[in-house]
């Protein structure tokens, strides 16, 4: 990976030098460009950071290039947050494209609640960051009010062409619902799709993608954005159906019941100087056939800084993802 794939500098007296924000990745090929983005640079609530966007012209591992962030919506800005706990930045961004339309799905949240809410954006034209529309809010969670939080947003599109949205951290897990064409609302039931049935249930940052028959949802475990004491890790579990039951490599289930603790095969965890790897995105290059895991990682050599990296995904006999080292 080359160029610019995250950094963050100050100086002796704390100044901010450098934020080049890594957190979260999604990842999108368009016109021959590499697109990748990521949650915003965290500021204030007046002033909060868009989802921020870099490219690459060349290869995958770059060299990439920091663009700019897109202008946070209005309806963010308007938005009925608690007094002194509107968000500094939005969050987890996600990526598709449909008749050449690029959506992108980001969440914006009171951190630690799940007062939240998940929105698109769309465009033709990625390279140029001032042409996001936007077309305001899918989904919507209260606290006391609902069991799940509304943030992480992640489309896909089942065998029949249908498009979902799975969505989720925290509280009771990751949820699935039916997206409608417009791609801009939902439709139908709400289905549970994983929880870890722990007090804490960190499980988050959902991703599904169909191969071969199966379902294969990815979710991030454990500590985020705790620098070199994160513990984030990526696991995976497989359905038949898109909208489950999921279960792990060892046939345990992803949704369990009573005192069943959950399953999920971890792919990826703390390797070396790349420390709590996650927030993932999986994205398939359809002329190579071949399948990326894009993540961020904390930079053990660099006191945790934040930085992107991108794997190929290998796959075993029995169709079950490994990430590639190189």
């Amino acid at each position: 990976m080359t160029g610019d794939i995250g950094n963050y500098e100050t100086d002796n007296q704390g100044n901010v030098l450098e934020d080049d924000p890594t957190h979260d990745p999604a990842l999108i090929e368009h016109e021959g460009t590499y697109y990748a983005f990521s949650t915003g640079i965290a500021r204030s609530a007046e002033s909060p950071g868009g989802i921020y966007v870099r490219k690459s012209e060349d290869t995958l591992a770059g060299d990439w290039e920091s663009m700019d962030e897109i202008a946070v919506p209005d309806w963010v800005m308007n938005y009925d947050w608690d007094e002194d706990s509107a968000p500094g930045h939005l969050w987890a961004p996600a990526v598709t494209k449909k008749n050449g339309t690029l959506y992108l799905y980001y969440a914006a949240s009171q951190f630690g609640t799940n007062k939240s809410a998940i929105g698109v954006t769309s465009t033709d034209t990625p390279e140029n960051v001032d042409s996001w529309e936007d077309h305001g809010i899918v989904v919507e969670t209260t606290p006391d009010e609902d069991d799940f939080n509304a943030i992480d947003g992640s489309p896909v599109q089942d065998a029949d062409g249908q498009w979902w949205l799975t969505f989720g951290s925290h509280w009771d897990g990751i949820k699935l619902q039916k997206l409608n064409d417009d791609m801009k609302t939902l439709e139908g039931d709400r289905y549970s799709i994983q929880d870890r049935n722990t007090d804490t249930n960190a499980v988050e940052a959902p991703n599904i993608i169909e191969r071969n028959g199966y379902y294969y949802l990815f979710t991030s475990w454990d500590t985020c954005c705790s620098g070199t004491d994160s513990t984030y890790k990526i696991a995976v579990g497989r359905s038949e159906s898109i909208t489950g039951p999921y279960e792990d490599k060892e046939g345990v289930p992803l949704k369990g019941e009573g005192d069943v603790q959950n399953g999920g095969t971890v792919i990826l965890d703390t390797e070396g100087n790349q420390i709590g790897p996650g927030g993932q995105d999986v994205y398939y290059d359809e002329e190579n056939d071949t399948y990326y895991l894009i993540h961020h990682y904390y930079d053990g050599d660099d006191n945790g800084t934040a930085r992107m990296q991108i794997r190929e995904l290998a796959w075993t006999e029995d169709d079950w993802p490994v990430a590639r080292e190189n």
